[in-house]
């Protein structure tokens, strides 16, 4: 005996009675159930070989008994009802009928969306494949530009490449030039140096200086101050100075006649040495005729007009080098006077 227990969904004795002697319902094929012996009842547990007393022992579901003629005992919280194994093949097969109709709307379904899906990968599939034309005709092209770009670019590389070797060996020559620049803007900066030192040497004297003549100044104006406040002063000074250039110009007129008479002197002396020249020529051509004591005559003659040729010629020296040295102390005391005019703000030419 089994024990089924009675729910809502449980058939009515009237529906089971209708049922007994119903044909059953020709099942569709179903490509699930392939291959497996029960279909979709491999997944109602039914044991065999098992005792009743196993097979209702902790169990609230349906077992059934192994013998299909024998009576099955359903129970349940309020009534205890006996099936016949007629009654219980109908139940399940009713139920196997919806289950495999319930499967194969599935199934259909599921073949719809296939049959759609594969549409759509045939779609797919042509976009896919114009995509990949479309991919090998632009990699072919831009093959052919990279391969145009690499041509382009080993010539511009070779090209490079020789204005490298020029530009390098011009940056030789640059380096070597620029060693050379260096080392003499050493020298000129030792010279710069120098030179600033100088400068600052320089700057500082003339800083004295500045400072020298401005004290200086001070003092002229100072002077011209007094000279100015004097102006009778001046007068006497411009005189004072007119007689002593009068005085210096007798002088030198004086020497000018001294240096004229020893001039015409010499020129008489001169002239009476080549008398005596020739003379001495006459005598020594009659030199075999005069006596020892013309010869002595003429020579001591020879010796005064020698002595007295060397005297009037330091004469004449002192004379032009006194005449110098006047002309000199004259110009310094011209300039002198100049000067002190100019500060006594005197017009020597009026």
């Amino acid at each position: 005996m089994v024990n089924i227990p009675r729910t809502t969904q449980s058939p009515t004795p009237s529906e089971i009675s209708s049922s007994e002697n119903a044909p059953l319902k020709k099942t569709t094929h179903n490509p699930l159930h392939e291959n497996t012996p029960t279909g979709a009842l491999s997944a109602i547990p039914l044991r065999k070989n098992r005792s009743d007393e196993a097979l209702n022992k902790g169990f609230d579901r349906p077992t059934f008994r192994s013998s299909p003629f024998e009576l099955v005992e359903a129970r349940d919280s309020t009534e205890t009802k006996i099936y016949t194994s007629k009654e219980v093949d109908a139940m399940l097969e009713e139920n196997f009928s919806s289950t495999v109709d319930a499967l194969g709307g599935y199934h259909t379904k599921k073949i719809h969306d296939l049959v759609k899906l594969n549409e759509n990968l045939d779609e797919t599939l042509v976009k896919l494949k114009s995509a990949m034309k479309l991919r090998d005709e632009r990699t072919k092209f831009q093959k052919a530009a990279s391969r145009a770009r690499g041509k382009e670019t080993k010539q511009k590389i070779r090209s490079l490449s020789d204005e490298n070797k020029d530009l390098k060996s011009e940056i030789d020559a640059l380096t070597i030039e620029n060693e050379d620049f260096e080392s003499e803007m050493v020298g000129y900066n030792k010279i710069v140096d120098d030179l600033s030192g100088q400068i600052s040497h320089l700057k500082n004297h003339s800083e004295s200086l500045l400072s020298e003549i401005r004290q200086k100044s001070e003092t002229i104006e100072k002077r011209n101050e007094s000279i100015r406040s004097d102006r009778d002063s001046k007068a006497v000074l411009r005189r004072e100075n007119e007689d002593l250039i009068k005085m210096k110009d007798l002088e030198i007129s004086g020497l000018h006649e001294k240096l004229g008479e020893a001039r015409s002197e010499i020129d008489r002396l001169n002239a009476e040495k080549e008398v005596l020249k020739l003379k001495f020529d006459a005598v020594d051509k009659t030199a075999s005729g005069l006596t020892k004591g013309k010869t002595k005559t003429l020579i001591d003659s020879g010796k005064r007009i020698q002595n007295e040729s060397d005297v009037l010629r330091t004469l004449n020296s002192k004379l032009i080098k006194e005449n110098s040295d006047n002309k000199k102390q004259i110009a310094i005391l011209k300039e002198k006077i100049s000067l002190l005019a100019g500060k006594l703000d005197i017009n020597l030419d009026s």
